[in-house]
């Protein structure tokens, strides 16, 4: 696994992109004496609820597994990443954390991949094809059969093909929704952002890829924020136009003091 976690942290690194692998630190709750009330009925999801606890993420050895989101995880599985970039961006998430994309909508980082890269630039193309060439001649050169040779041109860009010219890799966030799982290569990072919701105890709901459930959320909420400025606006205009004349302590008060005596007798 520690090799594995170089491999990601050096392939973001030739992206320009700082990675840093965390370990999230569990801290034991004190025991507490106090009891919840049993009120009867049925409510909203509470903190004292059995199911919401299944939510929780709880803690166990330090070098054993977790139970995240009510999932059995190993210690590998919960690392989270410290993602940053020289453009002072930065993005820590934890396995089971809620994210928002700007494109796809909320979703659930679950890890880190590295994976081979699907959009090469014109002098990473250029490096690739000198690159397979070269493994080419060499072979050649060793006298390797031309049935060793088809295979390795064969496995050209597959998960096989371990040269990282040949082959450019890139670490991305995984991150699952509701119909998808996307991998979001870690430049592209600050696209993402940890989803806020307060005090809310309800888990979010995950976004769908496709469709445009997303986009008329992004749109709706547009246009309320627009409305309410504009009602903003109107009322401090209103308040604008409003006109009286100055207060007079001597005529003004009087009638209001008579009326709240008469009141209290």
């Amino acid at each position: 696994m520690r090799i594995e976690n170089e491999l990601k942290t050096q392939v973001a690194e030739g992206s320009g992109v700082s990675l840093e692998i965390l370990d999230k630190e569990f801290v034991p709750e004190e025991e507490s004496n106090f009891k919840p009330l049993n009120v009867q009925g049925k409510g909203s999801s509470s903190w004292f609820n059995d199911e919401f606890e299944k939510d929780v993420t709880l803690g166990g050895g330090e070098d054993g597994p977790r139970i995240v989101n009510g999932k059995l995880m190993s210690r590998e599985e919960q690392q989270g990443v410290r993602v940053g970039s020289a453009g002072g961006w930065t993005l820590e998430v934890f396995p089971g954390d809620f994210v928002v994309h700007r494109k796809y909508g909320i979703g659930r980082f679950d890890k880190t991949v590295v994976k081979p890269k699907k959009r090469l630039t014109k002098e990473e193309k250029e490096f690739r094809n000198i690159r397979r060439n070269e493994i080419v001649k060499e072979m050649i050169k060793s006298k390797h059969n031309s049935t060793a040779i088809e295979k390795a041109v064969t496995e050209f860009g597959t998960e096989k093909d371990l040269d990282p010219i040949s082959n450019p890799q890139q670490t991305a966030l995984e991150v699952s929704y509701s119909d998808a799982k996307v991998h979001i290569p870690v430049e592209k990072a600050y696209r993402l952002s940890r989803y806020r919701a307060g005090d809310a105890v309800v888990k979010p709901r995950l976004s769908r890829v496709k469709g445009e459930a997303w986009n008329k959320a992004k749109r709706k909420v547009e246009e309320d924020t627009i409305q309410m400025a504009q009602d903003v606006l109107a009322l401090y205009a209103t308040r604008e136009t409003l006109n009286r004349s100055p207060f007079d302590p001597t005529k003004e008060g009087n009638e209001e003091i008579l009326v709240c005596a008469c009141i209290l007798l």
